[in-house]
């Protein structure tokens, strides 16, 4: 048996504004024409489909259009719900898919959806929970996510004569390491979304969603596959991919299957009069300034070079917490509004206001007093 495991599609994604509609439906076309090259029997889909809970009208086609083409090439799909989707929406119509072999766990309700595959393969489908989801169905305490994914699958009895799948959409640890993240990924803070690994030790593979670097954490076969497009300047370096598992009599085959954007994303550095001269290109590009100085109607012209910049920021910005010239704040009050002025230029921007920039603001603080006291 051949099983694809892709995840977190984010289907309505949009990057600083910039709709990536066009790059979805060219990857998900690739993601079929690979399941049909392959020979692939089923695919899994570890969850976030969509980017948001409520998705733009041509993201709910984009995705039925996908489903439509994959059941074309392969016997079943299995989907379960990430934080991102609306778990009630995602498992409207799951009874009638089913008939379709196309297995949809959006919300759960006391158990696990089981699926008995062929060939001795059996898939577990565990969409994104929280604790107070699942308090409901057990009666020891559940004060964390680790618990809660625990009690769930305690209650699970496998059969450890065949191969055992879990579908899963957690932020999983192996003890004190965690996954490597990426900055389009919601960040929890301390940890508290943590769930162990030990807790899949019953299974033979554990398909992961959630983090969006292909990644395996404490065993080979505990994996996140990653997205399948690059969706922050953190993620531009990193190579997106299809897991292809080979399970035969028990025995389990992984590999990567390389996937390929319709443009490219990369990061720019310089100097603005060295950036500008580039060539014209259709790349994604996050742009990163050198210049001390900021430079006059420089968005517009560097999209004459990048018409699909992502992004553009002047390196010496710095905030004013972490510069070396911050301001203590009992000092403060003895400065005149002129010195707090040329304080927050210096920290934003490394370099001290031309004498000109002093003059404008001297005007201005003189036309404010002179308003105040009218």
């Amino acid at each position: 048996m051949k099983y694809f495991h892709i995840a977190d599609l984010h289907l309505g994604k949009k990057i600083n504004e910039r709709s990536m509609h066009d790059d979805q439906e060219w990857i998900l076309n690739q993601i079929v024409t690979q399941a049909k090259t392959h020979q692939v029997d089923g695919v899994i889909i570890a969850g976030d489909i969509y980017d948001r809970s409520i998705p733009p009208v041509e993201s709910v086609k984009l995705f039925e259009h996908f489903l439509e083409s994959l059941k074309g090439v392969v016997d079943a799909i299995y989907i379960i719900a990430g934080n991102h989707d609306s778990q009630e929406r995602l498992s409207f119509g799951s009874t009638f898919f089913k008939k379709e072999n196309i297995y949809i766990s959006g919300l759960y309700e006391g158990s696990l959806v089981k699926v008995d595959a062929k060939d001795d393969v059996t898939i577990y489908l565990l969409p994104f929970i929280r604790p107070h989801m699942v308090r409901q169905y057990f009666t020891q305490e559940i004060s964390n996510y680790h618990q809660a994914v625990d009690a769930i699958l305690n209650q699970e009895i496998l059969d450890s004569s065949r191969f055992n799948i879990l579908v899963a959409h957690q932020f999983i640890v192996s003890g004190t390491q965690e996954p490597l993240r990426s900055d389009s990924e919601t960040i929890s803070v301390g940890g508290v979304d943590s769930v162990d690994a030990s807790v899949f030790d019953a299974f033979d593979y554990v398909a992961l969603g959630h983090i969006h670097r292909p990644q395996s954490i404490q065993r080979k076969t505990i994996r996140y596959a990653g997205s399948p497009l690059v969706y922050s300047q953190s993620e531009v370096n990193q190579e997106k991919s299809i897991t292809l598992l080979e399970i035969m009599d028990k025995t389990l085959t992984q590999e990567t299957i390389p996937l390929v954007p319709i443009r490219p994303v990369k990061v720019i550095k310089g100097h603005f009069s060295d950036i500008v001269q580039s060539e014209y290109t259709l790349d994604y590009v996050y742009l990163e300034l050198e210049d001390t100085q900021e430079i006059t109607d420089a968005s517009m012209r560097l999209r004459q070079v990048f018409p699909n910049v992502l992004s553009i920021r002047y390196l010496y910005t710095q905030s004013l917490t972490s510069s070396s010239e911050t301001l203590e704040i009992s000092r403060v009050e003895d400065l005149s509004m002129a010195s707090l002025f040329d304080a927050f230029y210096q920290t934003q921007n490394n370099h001290e206001m031309s004498g000109e920039q002093k003059k404008l603001i001297d005007s201005l603080i003189e036309q404010g007093d002179a308003h105040a006291t009218n």
